[in-house]
């Protein structure tokens, strides 16, 4: 198993390192971690577990009425 730095992780996901010590700190990402104050290491399914909960599903805009700004 591959496990990840807190910073090779937050590269993965594309977010800085404040945001990845806020999801750590919030639980929303699982990791290891032998001991408190040890260096925390995150894995490949840690990382694609998050990206599941996180994805956002597209919205069905054909089924909405168009809007434009010369409809009134």
């Amino acid at each position: 198993m591959v496990l990840f730095s807190r910073k090779e992780a937050a590269e993965i996901l594309g977010i800085s390192m404040s945001t990845m010590n806020r999801i750590i700190k919030c639980n929303k990402i699982g990791y290891y971690q032998a001991r408190p104050g040890y260096k925390i290491q995150i894995s490949q399914e840690h990382i694609d577990k998050y990206m599941a909960r996180v994805e956002q599903k597209p919205r069905n805009l054909c089924n909405q009425q168009a809007h434009t700004w010369y409809n009134h």
